[in-house]
């Protein structure tokens, strides 16, 4: 697994294997605005669904 997802604190999520899971995962984490750093192969939630 290359990629890593943090949520909106910058907290470790969890360990993806690329770019797209990073973004499904991020989807599944109830997420509408994800930023991708492909250099550090990470994932950012910037912004989640209100309840």
């Amino acid at each position: 697994m290359d990629w890593k997802l943090y949520d909106l604190d910058g907290e470790f999520i969890q360990e993806v294997n690329c770019q797209f899971d990073a973004c499904d995962f991020a989807v599944f984490n109830g997420a509408t605005s994800v930023k991708i750093d492909f250099e550090k192969q990470e994932a950012y939630i910037l912004s989640k669904e209100e309840n």
